[in-house]
């Protein structure tokens, strides 16, 4: 089988490189961005699409909940998690569609690997 796929996008360079390193470690191939908009001009350049999105949400350029709504109008059911400093209260307000999963920073490394796993084998 081989590696899934995520696109990772995350403007703080410390936790983009944290992520980053876990990720690989448990054997996904990781792209990592620091702005929204670089992360959908990637994913739009993709023939074979990733296979999970995990984002910040306070991002340059094209924050996390229109780079979530511009990939889920092309591809409904992308799977896409938001990490995020913000109240979850803030997220629902902010936006009119819907993240699989979003983590509050901080956030346990663990809880996010099994979310991961979770959504990829549904």
């Amino acid at each position: 089988m081989s590696e899934k796929k995520i696109i990772l996008v995350e403007d703080d360079f410390l936790i983009q490189k944290i992520l980053a390193k876990h990720l690989s470690k448990i054997g996904f191939e990781v792209c990592s961005f620091d702005n929204g908009l670089e992360a959908y001009n990637f994913f739009n350049s993709l023939k074979e699409k990733p296979d999970l999105m995990i984002t910040d949400i306070m991002l340059p350029h094209l924050d996390g909940t229109e780079l979530m709504s511009k990939i889920k109008m092309e591809k409904k059911e992308f799977p896409i998690i938001a990490i995020t400093a913000m109240e979850t209260h803030q997220i629902a307000y902010k936006s009119n569609e819907r993240f699989d999963r979003i983590f509050q920073k901080p956030f346990n490394l663990s809880d996010l690997e099994d979310a991961i796993q979770e959504i990829l084998i549904s």
